[in-house]
């Protein structure tokens, strides 16, 4: 994988962290089952932050459960979302910041999956998590997610790019 740098594509020769890993798997959320890996990463952390938040996000984690296993429409899964936000929104005033952004971490699972804008709602979703606490957590959780990907950025794209003539020398 690599980035833009002026007009130079330089390869990421390190995934590092989560931040990194954004760029990389953006040229991948295409691939045939990216959204239900992506969704997957989603689910392991939410599992990990709600020993810490309320019951009613727990009752979310089952909501989009049920929807991605078919068995709850997507006009059920926008009723929880409803209900999830008004929830929210009436803790606003009263929950500290880390639990809100628990909060908000458990119901991107609440929207259906589209496609559109992965990088920026995956970039909103780290920071979310990043805010509940987990920091640390979330990198063993993308990476065992996207092995092949994260994994093959390390190691395939700078031979790759060499033969391109983009080594950094």
């Amino acid at each position: 994988m690599s980035v833009l740098f002026g007009h130079r594509r330089l390869p990421i020769t390190e995934v590092a962290d989560p931040w990194d890993a954004l760029d990389v798997l953006e040229a991948h959320d295409a691939d045939p089952g990216f959204e239900s890996r992506w969704r997957g990463f989603q689910r392991d952390c939410s599992l990990l932050l709600l020993p810490t938040l309320p019951p009613e996000a727990g009752a979310w984690v089952a909501v989009a459960d049920e929807f991605e296993a078919g068995r709850l429409s997507v006009d059920g899964l926008t009723a929880a979302r409803v209900g999830a936000w008004q929830f929210h929104d009436a803790r606003r005033d009263t929950s500290p910041a880390v639990e809100l952004s628990g909060l908000r971490a458990v119901m991107y699972r609440l929207w259906p999956p589209d496609g559109r804008d992965w990088h920026e709602a995956a970039w909103y979703f780290l920071h979310f998590i990043g805010g509940a606490g987990l920091r640390e957590d979330r990198w063993p959780l993308l990476r065992a997610r996207f092995a092949a990907v994260l994994n093959g950025a390390s190691e395939a794209e700078p031979r790759a790019a060499a033969d391109r003539g983009l080594d950094s020398e």
